[in-house]
């Protein structure tokens, strides 16, 4: 068996990949994006970079940690972004995908940070973009993780001047 690029996890024993969401988010590649730039793996940052403009969606009907898609998908893409415009040799500084892929995703985001408290809910549902409280205790959502989240929501605002909220 093989994995096809793409998919989410990877099984070692089996050698093979499965996928966390109806059509894969292509989480081994977004995360590891950077490692890629900086040891210079051309060929297999172009295969991940024409698999993430042509295939990548957000456009599912699903909930996602609010966490864990900031820190691992938006950070690896906003790294890529960062490191395409300062690695010779690894992309075009015109080459804008990777900050295109972090503002549709930071976008579907946006409603988890529409709770009362105003620290984000712990899911959001990418469809309807509405915010999801935390299934478990009371709805409570952890303040260390909406602490982390804010670093890659701040790059972002940065690169793009605009700021939401």
């Amino acid at each position: 068996m093989v994995v096809r690029l793409g998919q989410d996890r990877f099984h070692p024993i089996s050698k093979t990949g499965s996928q966390m969401s109806p059509n894969g988010l292509g989480w081994i590649i977004v995360d590891s994006l950077d490692t890629l730039m900086i040891m210079n793996l051309t060929s297999r940052l172009s295969d991940a970079r024409k698999w993430i403009s042509r295939k990548l969606t957000y456009d599912q009907d699903q909930d996602v940690n609010t966490f864990e898609m900031t820190i691992h998908m938006l950070g690896g893409l906003l790294s890529a972004h960062y490191l395409a415009s300062q690695l010779p040799d690894v992309s075009s500084r015109r080459d804008h995908v990777y900050l295109n892929k972090a503002v549709d995703l930071a976008d579907r985001l946006l409603g988890a940070y529409e709770s009362r408290s105003g620290i984000p809910y712990a899911s959001v549902h990418w469809r309807t973009g509405r915010g999801i409280p935390w299934h478990t205790d009371g709805g409570a959502s952890s303040t260390a993780e909406a602490s982390t989240v804010q670093m890659e929501m701040k790059y972002l605002a940065h690169l793009t001047g605009k700021q939401k909220g």
